[in-house]
C-alpha cells in the first residue's frame, strides 16, 4: 500500500489530530447550549435579536426553494405525461 501526501498535509494532520484530544471539547465558549443562548440574547436585545438576520435569510433561501418546487413539480407531469408535447401544446 503507498501513501501519499506531502510533508505539509500530513504535518497539518498530526497538529490537528493534537489539537482536541477530547471528543464533544467546546470551540466557542459564548453560550453552554441552545436555551442559555435564547435567553442570553432575548435579555441582552430583547425580540430583535432573536430575529437578526431574519430578511437576509429569507432573500436567500426563497428564490431556491421557489425553484425546487417548480423543478418538482415539472418532475411530476413529466412522470405523468411521457409525452413532452401534451404538457405544453
Amino acid at each position: 500500500m503507498q501513501v501519499q501526501g506531502t510533508r505539509n498535509s500530513w504535518s497539518s494532520m498530526v497538529i490537528k489530530e493534537n489539537a482536541c484530544k477530547k471528543s464533544g471539547v467546546q470551540m466557542y465558549s459564548y453560550y453552554s447550549g441552545m436555551l442559555q443562548a435564547g435567553f442570553s440574547i432575548w435579555k441582552e436585545q430583547g425580540m430583535k435579536g432573536l430575529y437578526a438576520g431574519y430578511w437576509s435569510t429569507l432573500a436567500r433561501d426563497v428564490p431556491f426553494a421557489g425553484l425546487m418546487v417548480i423543478f418538482h413539480i415539472l418532475t411530476i407531469y413529466f412522470n405523468l405525461f411521457q409525452d413532452f408535447n401534451q404538457i405544453f401544446p
